[in-house]
This record gives structure tokens, C-alpha cells and sequence, in this order.
């Protein structure tokens, strides 16, 4: 399948992919597990802004920009677009980066894409029409509710062998998952009858740290 063709292609240069609706990142593990999970998080939190806000931050567009452009300035302008103030713009490096064309995306979404190689994502505060930049939180994990065909007592245990990094709780009929996004993806197939393959989760690695004195 051409998913696992392209993320067979992405772990020779030691990354992963993640899809942000017509868009493949490829990029470090890490941040790849994160974003589309990030992204969907973003896009639920922008549905309970006001409706003024929220039309204009679930607006579909396409994003680009020519060759040497700043993050810096790509940022802050995607956020004056929406009619907001971005209250850290200093938490973004100085950075040049070659010229890029992406189709339609939620304004949301891509603000998630510019900020994904900062390790770094946004909170919208509606009363002062602020972004705030914050660390991306280490593991984000998205709730959501589902209906079962059957009894939802019985399929929890199914459903937690399968999906053993997911937290699945039973309230009444129904199933509440919080998990990543691509999680969320196989757990539909699964409560439709479909069948799914488990990728293996990446090793962990280490970090150490090096202080310099220049």
C-alpha cells in the first residue's frame, strides 16, 4: 500500500510521516507521531471559539511562499490574516527556508505545519484576539466518543490489545478513546468490521544534552 511505501521510504532517512488533510510531512519521529494529533486538537478547540473566529480559522486556503522567506514573518502574517496578534513571536528562530507551494488547508492546520519543526503549537485566547506559541506537550492525545454494534464492555478488551498506548474507558453503551489521531483512524475501521495492520512502535531513544560556553 502506498502508505507503508512512503513511510518505508521516510524510516531510511530515519523519519516518520504524518498526514495533515492533503498533506505528507515527513520529518523526525517524534514530531511526526505528534502533528496530526496536534492538528485535530487545534481544529476541535477552534469549534468552540466564537462564531466570527471560528469561520475564519476553519477557512480552507492554500499556503506558500517564495525562497529565503522567514518563519518569523510567514507566522506572524497567517496570524494577522485571522484578524489575531501573536503575543511571542520572539519563541520563533531566526531561519531562511526554500521556497514552498501547499495546497488548501484549514487555518489551523497550517499554523500547525509552520510551527511543527520548532517543536512548538498555539492556543487562540478569543477574549484578547492573542496566539500564544507553547511547547508541543510531549504525548497529545485526542478524546473521542464512539458508538458500538455490539456491547461496548466486550469490545473494550478487544480494542485495548490492539491499541495498548490508547486509553479506553466504557461510560454506558459507548466507548471513549483517547489516543492519537492515526489511532483514532484504525479504531473506526475496526468498529466498521474492517480489518487493520499494527505497525510496531518506534524504539524510544535517548537525549543527552551539551552545554557550551562561546
Amino acid at each position: 500500500p502506498l502508505e507503508e511505501l512512503l513511510r518505508e521510504i521516510a524510516r531510511q532517512a530515519d523519519a516518520e510521516v504524518a498526514q495533515i488533510g492533503s498533506v505528507l510531512y515527513v520529518g523526525p519521529a517524534t514530531t511526526a507521531r505528534r502533528l496530526a494529533t496536534l492538528a485535530a486538537l487545534r481544529r476541535q478547540r477552534a469549534a468552540d471559539l466564537p462564531a466570527d473566529l471560528k469561520q475564519r480559522l476553519s477557512r480552507s486556503e492554500p499556503l506558500s511562499w517564495p525562497e529565503l522567506a522567514q518563519p518569523r514573518s510567514l507566522i506572524g502574517e497567517l496570524v494577522a490574516q485571522a484578524g489575531l496578534r501573536l503575543e511571542n513571536e520572539n519563541e520563533i528562530p531566526l531561519d531562511l527556508w526554500p521556497a514552498t507551494n501547499l495546497p488548501s488547508l484549514v487555518w489551523t492546520d497550517r499554523l500547525t505545519l509552520l510551527l511543527a519543526g520548532f517543536d512548538l503549537t498555539f492556543e487562540v485566547d478569543a477574549a484578547s484576539r492573542m496566539v500564544r506559541l507553547v511547547p508541543q506537550p510531549e504525548a497529545p492525545r485526542l478524546t473521542k466518543s464512539y458508538a458500538t454494534r455490539g456491547s461496548a464492555a466486550a469490545m473494550a478488551p478487544q480494542l485495548r490489545r490492539l491499541f495498548p498506548e490508547a486509553s479506553i474507558e466504557v461510560q454506558g453503551t459507548r466507548l471513549v478513546v483517547a489516543a492519537r489521531w492515526e489511532e483514532h483512524e484504525q479504531i473506526d475501521r475496526v468498529l466498521s468490521g474492517q480489518s487493520v495492520t499494527r505497525r510496531p512502535a518506534p524504539p524510544k531513544t535517548s537525549e543527552k544534552l551539551y552545554t557550551l560556553t562561546v
